[in-house]
């Protein structure tokens, strides 16, 4: 797929201007991905056609900071961009998000030596995940020597890279080191609920040699890059998420639409789900539901951009995205489930569309990014407690 140019008329694309391209590469991809989405879910991993589609250079760089040609794309345009790509494919979405946090955050924080070892062959997949898990660190001469073993390396088949964190046991901050995919080898145990096709399985690598360049402290400061990189892991994921998880949820209730549209039931007297009365109120109540979500991600997305541009205090705006995200996916777990039962007999079968979105969103629901640890520090926040949780 021909990617679009990241200048007009020499100069760099407005926000508008990404926001169209990324939206029209996704479009064009439509019949690919809905195809290709029931087959990744059986192989446990993403096929071919997707990961060649998420390897589209415009695609990479939506995150990316501005310096390297990237859309620098700031909370709110990236929740749009994974949320469309998620009511078409979940297990893509989620990869390209993971695949974009990892590229921009190794873009902003290496040295111009890194960045070039990185992308010598343009720019690439580097898988992420690790499940938070620390591996052992070896200093050798020109770099580090990295073993251990890692959990939820979603995307790790077909990339380029995965990016780990290792540490040599002192009192410093791990390292962030990127190991190239042939030095690692997969367990293949992604045998899962939902999101199989993420192909999130545990790995190991060992012994393997990272360059200088190529590994940094976590927690280093961005060396390149915008507002958006003073906000750290929140800039990152806090709505990645939430995005997969609305995304999937409104494909599965306009589905559902489309479905009681024309199934019948009754035994006397037969008539469509849709004429039912409290049919249409949960359809309401639902679509209601998830649009209030989505435009709370959108809202708080622009606001947290505002206030890191704005170069002030962002603990409170940041506290509150991590909130917003567990309550917006909890409101599409809950959409999910509801419609299970109104779809009935023709949702419970394996590898129906609605038992897919339904086994996705849960999924998704458990990422160490939702969890009620995020309410609480909301709470502390708007009641003006000192002691606030920070902790993602």
């Amino acid at each position: 797929m021909k990617a679009a140019a990241s200048l007009v008329a020499g100069r760099a694309l407005s926000r508008e201007e990404w926001r169209d391209a990324l939206f029209a590469i996704i479009d064009a991809a439509v019949p690919m991905l809905e195809e290709e989405a029931p087959r990744s879910d059986e192989q446990r991993r993403l096929t071919v056609p997707v990961l060649d589609f998420l390897r589209d250079q415009d695609l990479l760089k939506l995150k990316l900071p501005q310096e390297l040609g990237g859309a620098e794309g700031d909370n709110a345009l990236q929740f749009e961009v994974y949320e469309k790509l998620a009511y078409h494919n979940a297990a893509a979405s989620w990869c390209c998000f993971i695949y974009t946090d990892m590229l921009a955050l190794a873009g902003s924080v290496m040295t111009d030596v890194g960045v070039a070892q990185l992308t010598q062959r343009g720019l690439p997949l580097v898988c992420g995940g690790g499940g938070r898990i620390v591996g052992k660190l070896t200093q050798v001469p020109g770099g580090y020597r990295v073993s251990g073993r890692w959990a939820y390396g979603s995307g790790l088949a077909g990339s380029d890279w995965i990016a780990v964190m290792a540490t040599d046991g002192s009192d410093a901050a791990p390292m962030m080191c990127l190991v190239a995919t042939r030095d690692t080898r997969s367990l293949d145990n992604w045998d899962v609920l939902g999101l199989r096709g993420s192909g999130s399985s545990d790995f190991v690598i060992e012994d393997a040699f990272v360059p200088d360049a190529l590994a940094f402290r976590v927690g280093s400061p961005a060396l390149r890059g915008g507002p958006n990189f003073r906000l750290g892991v929140v800039g990152l994921i806090a709505h990645t998420v939430p995005a997969v998880a609305l995304g999937v949820a409104r494909r599965s209730l306009d589905d559902l639409v489309a479905f009681a549209r024309a199934k019948q039931r009754g035994y006397l007297s037969r008539q469509t789900i849709g004429d039912r009365a409290a049919f249409q109120a949960f359809v309401a109540t639902a679509d209601l539901r998830l649009k209030a979500a989505r435009a709370l991600m959108i809202e708080n997305g622009q606001r947290l951009a505002a206030i890191a541009a704005a170069d002030t205090d962002t603990a409170e705006i940041e506290a509150e995205a991590r909130a917003a995200g567990t309550w917006a996916t909890e409101q599409a777990v809950q959409v999910a489930s509801d419609i299970i039962r109104w779809a009935g007999g023709d949702a419970i079968r394996q590898g129906s569309t609605f038992e897919r979105a339904l086994r996705d969103i849960h999924v998704a629901a458990t990422h160490y990014s939702i969890n009620n640890t995020s309410l609480e520090g909301h709470g502390q926040h708007l009641l003006g407690l000192t002691n606030v949780l920070t902790e993602a």
